[in-house]
């Protein structure tokens, strides 16, 4: 378990900074929006959209890497194969 901890913590860091930079993108995106509803900046409408899109993708992405760092997939170390049962006839009650 020990050999693994470097990893971890790794992982955990990069997860960190990740979601960092994510919130500063979220922010950002944001504060454009406020921006250009109040009329301080003009962007088109299609630009708006791809942000609001993007912003949307981004935070899907993040919730499945968040997700996949708390609780990361276990490998099986051997296959279990499945049989198939045969069932006895059924016999009626006579």
């Amino acid at each position: 378990m020990k050999r693994n901890l470097p990893i971890t913590r790794l992982r955990a860091a990069v997860t960190y900074y990740l979601l960092i930079l994510f919130a500063l993108n979220v922010v950002s995106v944001l504060a454009i929006i406020f921006f250009v509803g109040f009329g301080k900046m003009t962007l088109s409408e299609k630009l708006i959209l791809t942000m609001i899109g993007s912003t949307v993708a981004q935070a899907a992405s993040v919730l499945v890497m968040v997700t996949r760092f708390i609780f990361p997939v276990r490998q099986a170390r051997c296959q279990a194969t499945t049989k198939s049962v045969k069932t006895p006839p059924q016999t009626s009650g006579e």
